[in-house]
């Protein structure tokens, strides 16, 4: 498997861990706005539902934010864009600490860019792995 190859793999695994991510987030913001008005509703504890309501649209909007980053990065990778391999990097150092799946993920992604020597760039070549395509 040549470079440029690896880099599309690598593309299509950040397109599908960012539609995981986005579904994940858009299933987790509806359960928010159902704390926040069971908080209005009931005199048990408000406390708690407020607190509930306000952790899961902390982390749907973390996962709905991760996955338009991961989708970015993925088109810049399949484009071939320079500016996506630093993304690329960046997103793998964080998945490394999400178990199972983002680990291997992670180390997939480190691994690929890392691999991969510095050199010039020619004009066929792509800008994220710089193998010819």
């Amino acid at each position: 498997m040549i470079a440029a190859d690896r880099a599309r793999w690598l593309a299509f695994l950040s397109f599908a861990s960012a539609w995981t991510a986005g579904v994940a987030g858009l299933a987790v913001l509806p359960l928010s706005l159902s704390a926040f008005a069971v908080a209005r509703s009931t005199e048990g504890a408000p406390q708690a539902a407020m607190l509930m309501g306000w952790l899961s649209l902390l982390i749907g909007g973390v996962l709905v934010a991760y996955g338009a980053a991961a989708a970015t990065v993925a088109v810049g990778l399949w484009q071939g864009r320079r500016w996506a391999r630093a993304g690329a990097l960046g997103l793998g150092f964080a998945n490394v600490f999400l178990p199972p799946f983002g680990t291997a993920f992670g180390v997939y992604a480190l691994w690929t860019l890392f691999v991969v020597p510095e050199r010039p760039i020619s004009e066929r070549e792509s800008e994220v792995t710089h193998a010819h395509g």
